[in-house]
């Protein structure tokens, strides 16, 4: 099926290959991306899908190993990582978003794993290019595009772990909560449990409390 920000129609480009449909993700409502069992995956940005189909078999789409960017298809992946003790590990359930992996390995926060969201990772990938797009556009469009989500990732982890956005992060011990790249800046949601964020243009630190919302803003 095809997913169009809105609903699902028939499919056009997906299966191309004649191989059967395995997957769909949608990190946000104008990004979907679909993958076969013959490791091809098609993007779509809220209206089409795109002709040109995703090697899912290199490293530009999917690869952990390499810490290169890492786009969940469809449900929830679990990240295991070292916690900077011998023999002792953490881990993070993710669901949605693109984002790349990384570790401190030195100093207070050795062991803490960063979450970081990127941006045109690949064609189609979500990019903050769409929301300049507004600046010529009428009052109406530009505040509909402001507060436009480019991609959600939703985070339950364990131990010391940090997400990581365009204008913000969160960092947190044990929690649940979701971050968001928007056109407006970069919103984080607490579910559960307290969490750490920066924001980076106004250069400040806010402990959020389940239940509470803070967006960092983009700059003016």
């Amino acid at each position: 099926m095809q997913w169009g920000g809105s609903s699902w129609t028939s499919p056009s480009q997906i299966d191309s290959t004649g191989n059967s449909l395995s997957a769909v993700g949608c990190a946000s409502a104008s990004f979907c991306v679909a993958g076969d069992v013959g490791g091809n995956g098609f993007v779509c940005n809220g209206s089409t899908w795109s002709t040109t189909p995703i090697d899912a078999a290199n490293n530009t789409l999917y690869s952990v190993d390499n810490v290169e960017n890492v786009l969940i298809f469809n449900g929830s992946l679990m990240v295991v990582t070292a916690t900077g003790q011998i023999g002792k590990t953490q881990f993070a359930t993710l669901t949605g978003g693109i984002f790349k992996v990384t570790q401190d390995r030195t100093g207070i926060t050795k062991g803490l794993t960063d979450l970081n969201l990127v941006e045109s990772a690949f064609p189609g990938a979500p990019t903050y290019g769409v929301c300049k797009a507004g600046k010529s556009a009428d009052q109406a469009t530009v505040a509909k595009l402001s507060s436009k989500t480019l991609q959600l990732l939703k985070v339950s982890a364990h131990a010391k772990f940090r997400t990581t956005g365009r204008y913000s992060s969160a960092t947190v011990r044990g929690t649940i909560w979701t971050i968001a790249d928007r056109c407006d800046g970069t919103l984080t949601h607490v579910i559960r449990d307290p969490v750490l964020v920066d924001d980076f243009v106004r250069h400040r630190t806010i402990l959020l409390h389940a239940g509470q919302t803070y967006l960092a803003k983009a700059p003016a």
